[in-house]
C-alpha cells in the first residue's frame, strides 16, 4: 500500500466508532467500522473479478459515499478508478469503454440496463447493484 492509503486506513482504524462520512441524499452516517466493512467487501468482489495491481476499473456512478470504499479498496489493490459523470450518454460510454481494456466495470443500477451492449458480454465486468451500499444499521 501506499502512504495515502496506509494512512487512510490508520484513520479508520481510530475511528471505528466515530461518524466521518454523510449521506447527504439519506441524511446518514457512516463509522470507519462501516467503511472498513465495505472495503473488505468490496476487496473480496474485486479480487474474485480479477482485478489486481495495475488494472484500471471503468466506473459511472451517481456521486454518493459509496465513492470512498470503492477507491480504497481499489488503492490498497494497486488498481485504479477511471470515472466518467454519470450523465454521459450511452453511446459515449461504450466509445470510452471499446477504447481501453478495463478490468472490470462499475455502473449504477440504471446504467446496468444496457446490458445487451457488446461492452457488457466481456468476461470481466461488475455491477454496482452487486457493491454494498454503507450500512445504515449502525
Amino acid at each position: 500500500m501506499t502512504n495515502l492509503t496506509n494512512e487512510l486506513a490508520s484513520h479508520l482504524q481510530a475511528n471505528l466508532d466515530r461518524a466521518i462520512v454523510k449521506d447527504e441524499v439519506t441524511d446518514t452516517w457512516f463509522t470507519g467500522q462501516d467503511l472498513q466493512h465495505d472495503i473488505a467487501i468490496l476487496t473480496t468482489a474485486l479480487r474474485a473479478a480479477n482485478v489486481g495491481r495495475d488494472d484500471v476499473v471503468f466506473m459511472s456512478l451517481d456521486n454518493s459515499p459509496v465513492y470512498v470504499p470503492i477507491n480504497h479498496a481499489l488503492w490498497q489493490m494497486g488498481a485504479t478508478a477511471h470515472p466518467v459523470a454519470p450523465t454521459t450518454g450511452h453511446a459515449e460510454l461504450v466509445n470510452d469503454f471499446e477504447e481501453a481494456q478495463y478490468a472490470a466495470v462499475l455502473l449504477d443500477p440504471d446504467r446496468w440496463g444496457i446490458q445487451r451492449c457488446a461492452w457488457c458480454r466481456r468476461d470481466a465486468h461488475y455491477r454496482s447493484a452487486d457493491v454494498p451500499r454503507p450500512r445504515a444499521d449502525s
